[in-house]
This record gives C-alpha cells, sequence and structure tokens, in this order.
C-alpha cells in the first residue's frame, strides 16, 4: 500500500517509513485501490487524520492523533481499513 503524505502532515509519519520505489509505483499504477493521500486538520485542538484513495475517494478518518499514539497510526488505520 502506497500513502502519499501531504507536506504539512510529514511531521505526524516521521516514524512511517514511505515507499518510494519502482516496484510499489508500479503496483499503485496496477491498482490504483493501493493509493493513499493523507493529510490532517485541527478540530478543537486535536488532530485529525484523513485518508482518501485516489481511485474511489473513499475516506477514513483517525481521530485524536498525537505524539503518543503515532507509532501506531499504520495499525489503527489497516484495522479501519478492515472494518470498512
Amino acid at each position: 500500500m502506497f500513502i502519499n503524505v501531504e507536506k504539512k502532515a510529514q511531521k505526524l509519519f516521521n516514524t512511517y517509513q514511505q515507499a518510494t520505489s519502482k516496484e510499489h509505483m508500479a503496483m499503485v499504477l496496477a491498482n490504483p485501490l493501493f493509493s493513499w493521500h493523507a493529510t490532517y486538520y485541527t478540530a478543537k485542538r486535536k488532530k485529525n487524520l484523513i485518508f482518501l484513495n485516489d481511485a474511489t475517494t473513499m475516506a477514513i478518518v483517525l481521530f485524536d492523533v498525537n505524539a503518543k499514539n503515532k507509532q501506531t497510526i499504520k495499525e489503527r488505520f489497516e484495522k479501519q481499513l478492515a472494518i470498512i
């Protein structure tokens, strides 16, 4: 799965290793359902992550992402994707 992180959300994804190799790009071109964009917004002083699928424009929102739980972003995202 390839997640393209917007510039303002880079600090939340500093523990996440982004894939930029040609193999991953080929996978994304072959199946755009594996391509996502990530950004965040702030509401009531809490950061909320938004993942938007490139092919279907389906959105997954992770609420209250902070320094304590930013290491679990990948697991939380995959769990929400499995639920959907």
